[in-house]
């Protein structure tokens, strides 16, 4: 969501204007694909951690270490481009529906006030 945030603040000072919808969809995809490769090493820790055989010895500073001796830094990022084309329709979904219903608050919040100004105003005009 920070990425998200701030990755849309910065196309939106690029660009010097409000995104457009297939903006928003595209920045929430590659915010969501890029945080997933960024997580992508704890998952393929936490992985190894729950495929280990029974009984054997396991710590997060084990699994990094066999990680880095067996495969190399690389080893971590296992999976990261499945893992992101994963994630990235996802975010897409997820950010767009989030500014959709955003928008649909803050017309909802604002329709109320008219609404009790239109009233008053109706009040004073007969009194």
């Amino acid at each position: 969501m920070c990425l998200y945030g701030e990755a849309k603040k910065a196309a939106q000072h690029v660009l010097s204007r409000d995104l457009e919808p297939w903006e928003t969809i595209a920045v929430g995809a590659l915010s969501g694909g890029l945080a997933a490769v960024v997580t992508t090493p704890f998952d393929v820790m936490k992985t190894r951690m729950m495929t280990a055989p029974p009984g054997t010895p396991v710590s997060m500073q084990l699994i990094v270490l066999s990680i880095l001796r067996n495969e190399g830094p690389l080893g971590l990022f296992k999976g990261a481009i499945p893992r992101f084309f994963w994630i990235a329709p996802l975010g897409a979904m997820n950010f767009a529906g989030y500014e959709l219903a955003k928008k649909a608050m803050i017309e909802a919040e604002s329709e109320p006030n008219e609404s009790l100004h239109e009233k008053k105003t109706m009040v004073g005009a007969r009194g």
